[in-house]
Order: structure tokens, then C-alpha cells, then sequence
């Protein structure tokens, strides 16, 4: 008999999908910022002109972000917990076969999948900014120069509010486990990238469209050190439709776009605008 079985009495299935999927979302950020921020050691001194950040994290950073990550996992777990036991009830369009959509659905429902989750994570994090909500969401800006480790360090009532985006999904539309598998491997490392502190995308990508259509790491660092602005996650069409890309985004993207290519200050490849991290930085 194997670890996993619809059929095993509620309370030790709602026991194994905690544990399974806490350990499965803890390897999966274990590998993806391990790998992340094994490269920004290797590969450091050459990433220094594309650094958002003029400074590294305070002393004792990574090891905070590492452990409230640990927390969220356990949320997300919890929330899996739920998702699972309304699929064994029949409340969700899980399904199995593949061919009871064909392939080509199985490739539109993960983009159907992202962009739900971008649409998601754009207004529920507008509101965490608002000044009533921003208690929920004041742990993950506790993190003002972010590491790779800080791409799941959330407070737990934010982690349990992230963490509905795929049982609600599965009441919407019919996913695949293969679908929910690849989107939440896409998911992690492109929170991953968002949290680098370096820009790595290659200039195609930095270019008039590519910041029209895309987000990026300089995008959301920008978010970490100005707070209320740049609120996507994927994609900038709801900053940008919406007016809340910060108004030197660009401006901070050619800057570095520059550094790469030599142009730029190797020692700081930003606009020199006073930020409000500087200013409350200068002012303490």
C-alpha cells in the first residue's frame, strides 16, 4: 500500500496532506532559493553593477527569512488540507485523464492558472497596503533588501490568504495534477526571481515591451524599498493600467540596462532619486 490513499479515514488523510505537503512546498524552496542564492555567491562580483539594492541584507536576515518561510509552508499545508478534502468530496474540477480535455487544454488551463493567480495576487495585495490591512502584510516588509530567502516569508494571516489561489481555482475550472504541478514550480521560482536583489533578465526582456508585458526583479525591489507601488507579480498590465508602476521604474531598469553594458557607475547602477528607504535611513 502506498503513503497516499483517497480512501484513508479523514483524520489520517487530512495527516499525510498536511505532512506532505508541507515537506513538498519546504524541498521546493529549498532547491529554488538554494540554487538562487548559490549563484548570487558564485557569481557576485560579476553581478555587482546590476545589483536594486546600493547594500546587502542586515546580519541575521536570511536566517529570519528562512524561518518564517517554514511558517508559511505549514499554512499553505493547512490550506492543501482543505483543497484535498473538498476534491475526495467532490466539490473541485480535479480531474485525471488527460485526454478528457486533450493536451491543448492541459497547456491553456496552466496560462488560465497564471493569470488567475497574477489577477489574485495584484488586489490582494493593493489591499494589504491599505492602512487598515497593512498589519497582515508588514512582515514581508520587514525584508527592505530581500534575499531569495524572503520569497515565502510571510506573516501567517498573509500566507493563509496567498494560499487559496489553486482550491479556488479548482472550483472555477477543471485543472490537472500536472497543471497544479508545474504552475506551483513556475510559481516558486518566479517569486524567487522577484527577490533576488539583482537584475538578471537579459536586455530582450528589459526593453519598452518587455516591461510593458513583463515584471522583473528590479520591479518588485522597487516595491520593497517604496512600498506603495509596483503591487504585480507576473505580469505589469495592472500597474500599468491602474497607474501604480512607480514613476522611475523605467528610468531605474535603463540605469542598470547601462552598468551591464559598462555604461553605467559599477557602484551604483541606480537613479540617484532619494528613496523612502534612504530617507528614513538618513532621518533615524
Amino acid at each position: 500500500m502506498g503513503v497516499w490513499s483517497w480512501s484513508d479515514p479523514w483524520p489520517l488523510f487530512w495527516l499525510k496532506v498536511l505532512i506532505l505537503q508541507g515537506l513538498f512546498f519546504f524541498a521546493r524552496y529549498l532547491l529554488v532559493a538554494g540554487l538562487a542564492q548559490a549563484l548570487l555567491v558564485w557569481k557576485g562580483a560579476r553581478l555587482h553593477p546590476v545589483r536594486i539594492y546600493p547594500d546587502g541584507p542586515p546580519t541575521g536576515q536570511k536566517l529570519r527569512e528562512f524561518g518564517w518561510s517554514l511558517v508559511t509552508f505549514w499554512v499553505f499545508g493547512f490550506t492543501g488540507v482543505v483543497g484535498f478534502s473538498w476534491t475526495r468530496l467532490g466539490y473541485t474540477q480535479l480531474y485525471r485523464e488527460v485526454h478528457r480535455y486533450g493536451p491543448g487544454y492541459l497547456v491553456f488551463s496552466l496560462v488560465l492558472l497564471v493569470f488567475f493567480h497574477d489577477a489574485y495576487f495584484y488586489w490582494l495585495h493593493r489591499l494589504m497596503h491599505r492602512p487598515n490591512w497593512y498589519w497582515v502584510h508588514q512582515r514581508h516588509h520587514q525584508f527592505r533588501r530581500p534575499t531569495p530567502w524572503a520569497s515565502f516569508a510571510f506573516g501567517p494571516v498573509e500566507a493563509f490568504l496567498l494560499s487559496w489561489v489553486v482550491p479556488l481555482a479548482l472550483c472555477l475550472f477543471p485543472l490537472h495534477p500536472w497543471t497544479v504541478l508545474a504552475f506551483l514550480w513556475f510559481m516558486t521560482v518566479m517569486n524567487v526571481i522577484g527577490h533576488l536583489g539583482v537584475e538578471l533578465y537579459p536586455s530582450g526582456l528589459l526593453g519598452r515591451w518587455g516591461l510593458r508585458l513583463l515584471n522583473n526583479a528590479t520591479h518588485h525591489g522597487m516595491h520593497h524599498g517604496e512600498f506603495n507601488c509596483n503591487y504585480g507579480l507576473y505580469f505589469n498590465s495592472w500597474d500599468r493600467w491602474l497607474g501604480t508602476n512607480h514613476p522611475l521604474y523605467e528610468e531605474k531598469v535603463k540605469a542598470i540596462l547601462a552598468a551591464r553594458s559598462g555604461l553605467g557607475k559599477k557602484d551604483d547602477p541606480t537613479p540617484e532619486e532619494p528613496t523612502r528607504l534612504q530617507e528614513e535611513e538618513g532621518s533615524g
